[in-house]
């Protein structure tokens, strides 16, 4: 009896994927107003604005999910333009950390204190970074 009240009810699967065109598009947006170039803002907003609005009735599953996997790859395109936009006008003495340290430095996100690495040791007996004099199974 619900059901009839109800009409036809839009299975869970929808709902989910509906969500996650939502956060997609809110990603893309808020990652978009953080450039700090205004007319590149303007582009890149109005851009997704069209592309959203040209596939949102797009229902075959495969190709929900394909636009999803490519609005993630294109999220990080606009982030990391954002982001070297905002480098690249940030004066010398506000640039990260990580561009301050050499670049045979191994800044690890697990390590307390970066510093070099064991990796990046050059061995001149093993150059190719063996271990040991042969394998244990000979």
């Amino acid at each position: 009896m619900v059901a009839r009240r109800l009409g036809e009810t839009l299975p869970l699967q929808v709902f989910i994927r509906r969500a996650q065109v939502v956060k997609s598009y809110r990603d893309i947006m808020r990652a978009a107003r953080k450039c700090e170039d205004q007319s590149l803002r303007n582009d890149i907003l109005s851009e997704i604005r069209s592309e959203y609005a040209r596939n949102k009735h797009v229902s075959d599953v495969g190709m929900i999910k394909q636009h999803l996997q490519v609005a993630a790859k294109e999220l990080k395109k606009v982030r990391d333009l954002c982001d070297s936009i905002r480098l690249s006008n940030a004066p010398a003495s506000q640039s990260s950390a990580a561009e301050s340290y050499p670049t045979n430095v191994r800044i690890d996100k697990h390590m307390r204190h970066p510093g070099p690495s064991w990796i990046d040791t050059k061995d001149e007996e093993d150059p190719r970074g063996r271990v040991g004099e042969g394998w244990p199974w000979d």
